[in-house]
């Protein structure tokens, strides 16, 4: 935006399509976007497979005194990909789409055994009477149907969770991208209001780490009179319809709207109608084979990053050195750019370990290091 500002204005995109329906159903259900530190993690995750796919979150691996020089995993952590780090090492895959129906099904059972905390939800929720009537439609042979899964499993997974303390619901990013996904993720979420598990160290509900944000707002020029937004879920609308003036050129970058958003063969369709269409990316992708020009940007491992002084990776990984053959940060780009133009390159340093610095929070700084 620092280019595009001094360039005189652009037309944006606004909204995500990747983790707003999940923020937005835990801040309905809690509040605020609020968990345990990644540190108290032990076990249990939903839609998630935390030694496999969220590894920049488990805690570090202790040293083996028995073998000098090598570092001993946890038991939970060597589970394989096709399972679920909790319930005594159970895992259960529910169809597609169906979390919501198993969700209400697990609470039900827990209701009806009379293993909910009722002393934490006569202090703290509102609702219980209405949603336990809405737990009665749903019994495990119900949601057994939906859901594909034995209605034993459901009752021995409802009756294991309710009994263990702390007990942990971590949502994997994928549970939240499929229509009415918002009330799937408030479903889920009430479990641990349900056990009482919220509020207990190592327990509780956990999305997303919004902890981790610790940089000031970036410095940009003033925004022009000549811009404009539209919904990211509706990019193809837009570039169809879109005038005074219409769009004629893209620029693309850190997606891939030919495949991921909606309506994506009417965004191809539009893509490949434009003047111009620029993707910065590292690989080939659907939406790079659309464009005219395609700059090959570096990986996250080619890039000085932050890193927290807790043993837990809150961003993408440490400060690696810059290698040879490779792409381009995208800031070098724009500040290639902006030279080019003629505008001021002030926005985009030279010295990105300095700038890094420089973005740190002054309650942030004394945790983090570069």
């Amino acid at each position: 935006m620092a280019f595009w500002r001094q360039f005189g204005g652009c037309t944006t995109t606004f909204g995500d399509l990747c983790w707003p329906a999940g923020l937005e159903a835990t801040r309905l259900t809690y509040g605020d976007n609020r968990h345990n530190h990644p540190t108290l993690t032990a076990r249990a995750a939903w839609c998630s497979c935390g030694a496999t796919t969220r590894r920049n979150e488990r805690p570090p691996v202790a040293p083996d005194p028995g073998r000098p020089g090598t570092r001993r995993a946890s038991r939970r952590r060597r589970s394989p990909a096709n399972r679920l780090d909790g319930c005594r090492g159970r895992s259960l895959q529910p169809r597609p789409g169906t979390d919501a129906a198993l969700a209400l099904g697990l609470a039900g059972v827990i209701v009806e055994d009379g293993l909910y905390d009722a002393e934490f939800l006569d202090a703290h929720a509102n609702g219980f009477d209405e949603y336990r009537r809405r737990l009665a439609a749903y019994p495990p042979e119900r949601v057994a149907s939906i859901t594909g899964l034995e209605p034993e499993a459901i009752r021995v997974l409802a009756r294991d969770y309710a009994r263990t303390k702390p007990a942990l619901l971590i949502a994997g990013f994928g549970l939240q991208r499929h229509s009415r996904a918002g009330q799937t993720m408030r479903a889920v979420a009430l479990l641990p209001a349900l056990t009482g598990n919220v509020g207990r160290a190592g327990g509780g509900w956990q999305y997303a780490n919004l902890a981790s944000h610790c940089l000031r707002p970036l410095r940009l020029p003033p925004e022009p009179a000549a811009a404009r937004s539209v919904p990211v879920s509706q990019v193809a609308k837009h570039l169809e319809t879109l005038d005074h003036p219409p769009i004629r050129a893209a620029w693309i970058e850190r997606g891939n709207p030919a495949t991921q958003n909606p309506a994506a063969h009417r965004l191809r369709e539009a893509l490949a109608r434009l003047d111009l269409v620029v993707v910065v990316d590292q690989f080939m992708t659907p939406t790079a084979e659309l464009a005219h020009f395609v700059l090959p940007a570096k990986t996250l491992f080619e890039e000085e990053d932050s890193l927290r002084r807790t043993g837990i990776r809150t961003c993408s990984g440490a400060r690696w050195s810059h290698t040879a053959g490779g792409g381009a940060p995208e800031s070098e780009i724009w500040r290639a750019l902006c030279e080019r133009f003629g505008y001021d390159t002030s926005y985009f340093p030279a010295d990105r370990e300095a700038f890094l610095q420089a973005l740190l929070r002054e309650d942030c700084a004394s945790r983090w290091m570069t």
